[in-house]
């Protein structure tokens, strides 16, 4: 089980950067906690998109990104984006 460790200024720091730009990258080392905070904030939302590229189904949905994401509404989240 993922336990979360409150990182209140880093998720306001994430929410504004949503505000200004259309995108936003959640980059660090391994095992920091990247995917759950990205999980948090998207626990926040009703619209979202949310993809795993370790799972083979959602490698495939990629394969016509321009298609693909242009169905998608509100955040989209890519985990995994380095495979």
């Amino acid at each position: 089980m993922d336990s979360f460790i409150p990182r209140q200024p880093s998720q306001q720091q994430i929410e504004d950067a949503l505000r200004r730009s259309p995108v936003v990258a959640l980059l660090g080392a391994r095992q920091i906690g990247k995917t759950t905070l990205a999980r948090k904030l998207a626990s926040t939302r009703q619209d979202v998109t949310w993809l795993d590229l370790e799972l083979p189904d959602d490698q495939m949905a990629l394969s016509n990104a321009q298609a693909f994401l242009g169905r998608c509404r509100g955040l989209v989240v890519i985990d995994e984006i380095q495979l």
